[in-house]
C-alpha cells in the first residue's frame, strides 16, 4: 500500500512506478490531508473555534471513514447549496472536488479493517527521527556513505 497526500503528479507518478513494475498496490489518501480541507469547508459554515465547527468536522469525518470520499463529498455540496451565500461556495466547493476526485483511495473502513495506516503521521515522526535527530547533530559533517551507514544502523535497532 501506498500512502499519498493527494497531489496529482505524485497520484500519477506512483501509478507509472506501479505499472513499470508491474505490481499491485492499494493507494491510500493521507487522512490528515483531508481533515485539513474539512476544516477550511467548515469556516465557511461557522465561526472559527466554535462548537458547531467542530461537530461539523466530526460529523464529515465520521462520514468519509464510514463511507468514502464520494458520499462525503455529496453531503458537502449539498450542505453548501443549502446554507451558503455565493461568495462562501468557492472554498466548500474546493474541499467538496478535492475528496470527490480522489474517493477511489478513500475507502478508509476497509483500509483499517485490513490493518492499513490511513495517515503519515507515523512515518514522518521516524523520519524526522531517524533523520533529522540523528543526522543534525552540531558539528557533525556527513559524507553520503557516512550518513548511509548511521540511518542504516538506526533503522535496524527499530
Amino acid at each position: 500500500m501506498v500512502l499519498v497526500d493527494g497531489q496529482d503528479y505524485q497520484i500519477e507518478q506512483i501509478k507509472a512506478a506501479l505499472q513499470r513494475q508491474r505490481v499491485q498496490a492499494t493507494i491510500v489518501l493521507d487522512i490528515v490531508h483531508v481533515i485539513e480541507y474539512l476544516w477550511k469547508a467548515a469556516h465557511q459554515f461557522f465561526e472559527e473555534g466554535s462548537l458547531s465547527c467542530e461537530r461539523w468536522v466530526e460529523s464529515k469525518l465520521q462520514l468519509i471513514l464510514e463511507k468514502g470520499g464520494r458520499k462525503t463529498a455529496g453531503s458537502i455540496r449539498m450542505s453548501a447549496t443549502k446554507r451558503l451565500p455565493e461568495d462562501k461556495k468557492e472554498v466548500v466547493e474546493k474541499t467538496a472536488n478535492y475528496i470527490a476526485k480522489r474517493s477511489a483511495y478513500t475507502n478508509y473502513y476497509d483500509y483499517l479493517q485490513s490493518g492499513y495506516p490511513i495517515g503519515t503521521g507515523v512515518i514522518e515522526g521516524t523520519c524526522r527521527f531517524l533523520v533529522k535527530d540523528r543526522m543534525d547533530i552540531t558539528g557533525a559533517r556527513w559524507g553520503l556513505a557516512g550518513a548511509e551507514a548511521v540511518l542504516r544502523a538506526c533503522s535496524i535497532s527499530f
